[in-house]
C-alpha cells in the first residue's frame, strides 16, 4: 500500500475570511507550518519526486487567459454593492497586468530566486483552509489545517505571505512583520535540532518583498 486515507471529525468555531487574527494565533500556525516542513525532510527520493513538480504554471494556465481574469474581476464585482467600486478598478487593472503565465511561472522556482533550500509547503495556505477552535477564555485554538492537494517542495514565502495576507490586518502584518520571520526562523532551527537549518535568517527576510503592506 502506498498511502493512506486518514479521517477524523474536528469540530470547529465559525470563522469568516474576513476576521483577522493575532500575532499569537498566527504562531499556531507558524509551527504548524514547520513542523509539516520537517516530514519532507523524512520521505524517500522516489516519494519527494512526487513533490517537485512546477504546480503553480500548470494548476492556473487555464486561469490567466483574458476572458478568465474578466470573469474573476466581473465575479468580484457581484458581490458589491457599489461602495467599492474604486477599488475594483484598481485591483482589475493590477490583476490584469499581473496575472501572466511568465509570471506565474516564477512561483514554481521562487526558492531558487530567492537562493533558498526548498521545503514541503501546503501550497494553498490561507484563511479557508484553517480550522480554529475558541477555548474558555475565548482564545483561537487552531486544530487544524485541511486541503493539500497543492502539497510540493518550494519556498516556504508562498506559504506565509499568502497566510500573512488573508488572515491580518495591514496594521498588524506591518507592525509584527520582523518578528513573523523570526519566530518562523527560531521554529525551523528548533525543529532542525542538530541537522543543518535548510536556509538562513537573512535569507528568510528576502521574502518581504513578496508581501503586501
Amino acid at each position: 500500500m502506498n498511502g493512506f486515507i486518514i479521517m477524523d471529525y474536528i469540530e470547529s468555531d465559525d470563522f469568516s475570511i474576513c476576521d483577522n487574527i493575532t500575532f499569537d494565533e498566527l504562531k499556531q500556525v507558524l509551527k504548524a507550518l514547520v513542523e509539516y516542513s520537517t516530514i519532507g525532510e523524512k520521505i524517500d527520493e522516489n516519494t519527494s519526486k512526487k513533490f517537485r513538480s512546477k504546480l503553480y504554471s500548470k494548476m492556473m494556465e487555464n486561469m490567466v487567459h483574458e476572458d478568465a481574469k474578466k470573469m474573476a474581476v466581473e465575479g468580484t464585482r457581484s458581490f458589491d454593492s457599489g461602495s467599492l467600486s474604486d477599488i475594483i478598478d484598481d485591483y482589475e487593472h493590477v490583476y490584469m497586468e499581473a496575472m501572466t503565465l511568465d509570471k506565474i511561472k516564477q512561483f514554481d522556482s521562487l526558492f531558487a530566486n530567492l537562493e533558498m533550500k526548498e521545503v514541503l509547503i501546503h501550497g494553498d495556505l490561507w484563511s479557508t483552509n484553517l480550522m480554529w477552535k475558541r477555548d474558555e477564555n475565548g482564545h483561537l485554538q487552531l486544530k487544524a489545517i485541511v486541503d493539500y492537494q497543492f502539497a510540493h517542495f518550494n519556498s516556504p514565502a508562498l506559504d506565509i505571505t499568502r497566510l500573512i495576507i488573508s488572515t491580518m490586518s495591514g496594521k498588524d502584518r506591518r507592525l509584527h512583520y520582523d518578528e513573523i520571520i523570526k519566530t518562523y526562523h527560531d521554529y525551523i532551527v528548533e525543529a532542525f535540532g542538530e541537522k543543518p537549518v535548510p536556509f538562513t535568517l537573512d535569507q528568510v527576510e528576502r521574502m518581504k518583498n513578496l508581501t503586501v503592506h
